[in-house]
């Protein structure tokens, strides 16, 4: 019991994470998008 407490724990922290991770990494890409629209616009 104390292995599966401890696992089903460990699910909901992953779980919180991946969620957390998306709302950061998403905008963090479209910026990166951005970045390299400007990046290609200066280069050519």
């Amino acid at each position: 019991p104390r292995v599966w407490h401890w696992g089903s724990n460990r699910l909901v922290k992953l779980r919180s994470v991946d969620t957390s991770r998306e709302i950061f990494i998403k905008p963090l890409n479209e910026i990166r998008a951005l970045i390299g629209l400007e990046l290609v616009r200066s280069q050519s």
